[in-house]
């Protein structure tokens, strides 16, 4: 008779239990998936990665100096940059003379330079 009490005590708390599970089902919000499109007039980006932006050291449009060198000699010509570019950067340069446009790699604020190749 004992047993039959203890039996009937747990299959209650069992039931109550299962009845609790399916109310929380019940009442628990579901996600909500939306797809389509929208129009905006801004964006807010940000990187997932954190991050520093270097410094850059030429600028479009500014005057820099550009020198060629090799083992045996250094030429300095002057130039406009078609681009921002950061240090060890190459970027295109646009002889003030010539017209020419050549790369050249960032060594400093508005400092450039080439390696020429010797030949023999």
């Amino acid at each position: 008779m004992q047993a039959n009490k203890i039996l009937a005590v747990l299959a209650v708390i069992f039931l109550a239990m299962v009845l609790a599970y399916g109310v929380n089902l019940a009442f628990t919000p579901k996600p909500v998936f939306l797809q389509g499109q929208i129009e905006a007039r801004e964006y807010n980006i940000s990187s997932k990665v954190p991050g520093r932006i270097e410094q850059v050291m030429v600028r479009k449009g500014d005057k820099v100096a550009v020198t060629a060198q090799n083992e045996f000699m250094s030429i300095q010509v002057d130039g406009i940059a078609l681009a921002n570019a950061r240090l060890g950067e190459t970027t295109q340069i646009k002889n003030s003379q010539s017209k020419k446009i050549f790369g050249a790699t960032v060594t400093g604020k508005n400092q450039l330079s080439i390696t020429l190749s010797a030949t023999n």
